[in-house]
């Protein structure tokens, strides 16, 4: 499923004028003059999270446009403070181009997130210790949300971010809401349930989040509270059991037909012999259909304070190939004898970790990267580049998307090209004389100079050299920091496993990539063609449906309505 985002949710009235002038005001305790950007570390769809220094210390700093949302989030921050949750620092205003925007700054955590763990080479090797630590860290941080009343709304494997020891920091509260108690008038948003009634009363919010992650009342689009917390969290806590992402390579694929539920048998027969029993029904427990089912925030640290005392001990169970399963009235079984005997378990030694492997070593933020077209970066902006042979410098307008640099002449013909590209036809498979000069960033090379605010993009294969220049120090690094990022992810996506670059280069003639690169889609040169999608005849007379882009392991919704439709109008049957 893809990404569900909504940032157009009040869910209520927006803060009240008090906590938005104390945002505003603490907006003024960073001047921008003491940040030096660095390198893109994340993007999503609304904002930006560079690796900064701030008065000599490693922050990370969240770029966002200017809105209530913002000012939300901004006011749940200033009200947090717990080991497990990201450190706040401060935040600014800047202004960008004509627009605002808030820069957020918060503690550096450099061992990149769970997600990317879990897809790495290294979290085969994550012992079953290791794991509970990691979700004891991230239920402390929810325990200490929800008795806030403040629900997170968007945990994910992504949102959790790891260390170097592999300690949690949840992050990313732009979705996170307050929630009043109803003896509270002047609550920030509507009337809500009491704390005691919190748990089994809902309440009427907008959908938002991530909908892998989403339980099924949010995605029914009914009444939710902070149980729905507890089910991504229990998704999460899957995904580290099973070392799998749900919804990828159809592990666990979460279906209408079944209401969204949590296919138990699959995930049960995923999980690994040596994992403690204990994790898995508290995981089982956690992505209970009902939320009135699930456990508090604060029974799951319970439950896993008392199993990493049960793993510090010399003796656990390894699972057999009988089922799971809870004596009758045994609401609070342990890993007991009794228990194990009734379980199929089989006493084994922890110490060793995860099937005798050395525990995990430590994680650093640039081991390893895994992209998909969702993580490239879009901007742009003016920019000066030498003109004539008198190399006067020119103001012209700069476009980062879909892995490919535009340049235009100015702003006016950027919007008139993206007016023409809705309106025209690429049956032809030609490319449009009122384009401008383009080039994808797979294979090309960024080298920035120290002064000026100049740097250079080159294409080797291409024999493409530009050199750009920025009107101030902030403005070049960030066009550094995107350009290097978009270049990375570029390569990646181009290398199809990430292991090797195409060592061939792109035949510009060539009448697939003109179709693509008429299209912005250029990216995907080298898929098609290496896939066997060579030639404009052979797309007119198969078409592209939905098993070809799988295999063409494009997975981005809009590059395939695009592509679609362009197959649509070269076999003559676009509307």
């Amino acid at each position: 499923m893809p990404a569900t985002k909504s940032r157009n949710d009040v869910d209520g009235d927006p803060s009240p004028p008090s906590a938005r002038e104390a945002c505003i005001a603490d907006m003024d305790s960073v001047d921008p003059q003491d940040i030096e950007l660095g390198p893109i570390i994340g993007n999503g769809a609304f904002s930006t999270v560079f690796s900064a220094t701030y008065k000599g210390e490693r922050v990370a700093l969240k770029r966002q446009a200017y809105g209530e949302h913002i000012l939300r989030e901004l006011s749940v921050l200033k009200q947090i403070d717990h080991p497990s949750l990201l450190r706040y620092i401060g935040s600014c205003e800047y202004n960008h181009q004509d627009s605002k925007e808030v820069w957020i700054l918060s503690e550096f955590v450099g061992g990149g997130d769970v997600s990317k763990y879990l897809k790495g080479k290294k979290s085969p090797r994550l012992t079953w210790k290791e794991t509970v630590q990691i979700a004891l860290d991230a239920a402390e941080g929810l325990r200490y949300m929800h008795e806030r009343h403040i629900i997170h709304r968007d945990i994910k494997a992504a949102n959790m971010l790891l260390d170097d020891n592999l300690r949690i920091r949840l992050c990313d509260f732009g979705f996170a809401r307050e929630v009043a108690s109803d003896n509270e008038n002047n609550a920030i948003q509507d009337d809500g349930p009491s704390p005691q009634s919190f748990q089994t009363h809902g309440r009427r919010m907008s959908l938002c989040g991530t909908d892998t992650y989403m339980p099924p009342e949010m995605l029914f689009e009914e009444d939710y509270n902070e149980s729905a917390d507890i089910f991504s969290y229990g998704v999460v806590l899957i995904e580290l059991l099973c070392r799998r992402h749900i919804n990828e390579d159809g592990f666990l694929k979460r279906q209408p037909a079944k209401n969204f539920a949590i296919d138990l048998d699959q995930f049960r027969s995923s999980v690994r012999p040596s994992c403690p029993p204990s994790l898995v029904l508290l995981a089982e427990n956690c992505t209970a259909f009902e939320p009135s089912n699930r456990p508090t925030a604060r029974e799951v640290v319970e439950w896993l304070e008392d199993l990493q005392k049960d793993l510090n001990e010399t003796r656990i169970y390894r699972r057999s190939s009988s089922s799971f399963g809870v004596p009758e009235g045994d609401d609070e079984a342990s890993l007991s004898d009794s228990f194990a005997s009734s379980a199929g378990l089989h006493p084994y030694d922890m110490d060793s970790g995860d099937d005798d492997c050395e525990p995990s070593a430590h994680l650093h933020e640039n081991d390893e990267a895994h992209f998909d077209e969702t993580s490239a970066p879009s901007y742009a902006g003016p920019l000066l580049m030498p003109h004539g042979h008198m190399h006067r410098w020119r103001q012209r307008w700069v476009v980062i998307q879909n892995s490919i640099v535009w340049i235009f002449k100015n702003q006016k013909q950027y919007q008139l090209h993206r007016q023409l590209t809705d309106e025209e036809s690429y049956s032809d498979g030609k490319r449009s004389a009122k384009l401008p000069i383009s080039t994808p960033l797979a294979g090309c090379v960024l080298k920035q100079k120290m002064t000026n605010r100049r740097w250079t993009l080159s294409h080797p294969a291409r024999n493409i050299k530009w050199k750009f220049q920025a009107s101030t120090s902030h403005d070049m690094q960030l066009w550094v920091a995107i350009v290097s990022r978009a270049i990375t992810v570029a390569d990646y996506l181009a290398a199809g496993d990430g292991s090797s670059m195409p060592t061939d280069p792109v035949d510009t003639s060539d009448e697939i990539y003109s179709w693509l690169d008429t299209l912005g889609l250029a990216c995907y040169f080298h898929t098609f063609k290496t896939k066997g999608f060579a030639t404009l005849d052979f797309i007119r007379e198969t078409g592209l449906g939905e098993d070809d882009f799988n295999f063409l392991n494009i997975h981005n919704d809009d590059h395939r309505q695009t592509l679609s439709h362009a197959a649509l109008v070269l076999r003559g049957e676009s509307v």
